[in-house]
């Protein structure tokens, strides 16, 4: 993770809400449009797909997710995610 230079506009992933059900994981989130961001996720279950979203196994119970944002160009965008856990 880079710091950005003073005054300069944010271009990080804004996790907004993250919400745990017994079948799965809910995330609202907010990155710029055009750009893919990745999360890790770390969970003794196991991790199901998500549409807009590739998850990719990288041990047991850890899982990598690459969400990408679609939209104006530079803005932020809102997506929500659901992952089913089982």
């Amino acid at each position: 993770v880079l710091d950005p230079a003073p005054g300069a506009a944010s271009q990080g992933l804004r996790i907004l809400r993250a919400t745990a059900e017994a079948g799965a994981l809910h995330l609202t989130l907010e990155g710029v449009a055009g750009r893919e961001y990745t999360l890790i996720a770390r969970t003794p279950r196991t991790v199901g797909e998500a549409g807009g979203a590739v998850l990719r196994r990288l041990d047991p119970g850890r899982f990598e997710l690459r969400v990408r944002f679609d939209g104006e160009p530079g803005r932020y965008v809102r997506r929500a995610l659901s992952l089913p856990l089982s």
